[in-house]
């Protein structure tokens, strides 16, 4: 089975905003930024 090149980028990038998502929801539960 062959997996389009687009797939898998698209696939990553979610992937990535997941992670960016976790890691402020992480930080701003340690810091508590005043944002």
């Amino acid at each position: 089975m062959v997996i389009p090149l687009g797939m898998i980028l698209k696939a990553m990038d979610k992937a990535r905003e997941q992670l960016k998502a976790g890691v402020q929801l992480l930080s701003g539960i340690v810091q508590k930024p005043a944002i």
